[in-house]
């Protein structure tokens, strides 16, 4: 068989936006991109998807310890009245023996939150 094609709907994208700020007085700088992939609803069984991602990135430009890596995700599912949401949230860091990670995932029911689950975990850094 060959591929069967879809008809779909697709809302206006803002694909990406991106800013990065430096504090003269702490000498941080933060990079943040946002990227909003719009929402899909596909016309044949009217299922909407939507996706946006937020990352954060920030460093002391004296200490490369204080860096640390941020990302938000949402993914969204809806068809009528029923809508589902997932939201995931990581923060990623160092100190001078350890990486770590922290992590969040909770999804929403007509925004409802029905489950919730955290992470965190550190590695040893061996000599890296």
């Amino acid at each position: 068989g060959g591929l069967e094609e879809i008809r779909a709907e697709v809302s206006e994208l803002d694909i990406a936006r991106g800013t990065v700020e430096r504090d003269l007085a702490t000498g941080e700088t933060v990079v943040r991109i946002v990227n909003d992939f719009g929402e899909q609803r596909i016309l044949d069984h009217d299922l909407a998807t939507g996706e946006i991602s937020r990352v954060t990135h920030r460093i002391l430009a004296d200490d490369p310890t204080s860096a640390r890596a941020e990302t938000h995700w949402t993914e969204t599912l809806g068809r009528g009245d029923w809508r589902v949401r997932c939201e995931s949230r990581t923060t990623m860091w160092s100190d001078r023996e350890n990486f770590h990670i922290e992590a969040k995932l909770e999804a929403f029911e007509c925004d409802e939150r029905v489950f919730e689950r955290d992470w965190t975990h550190s590695v040893r850094r061996n000599m890296v």
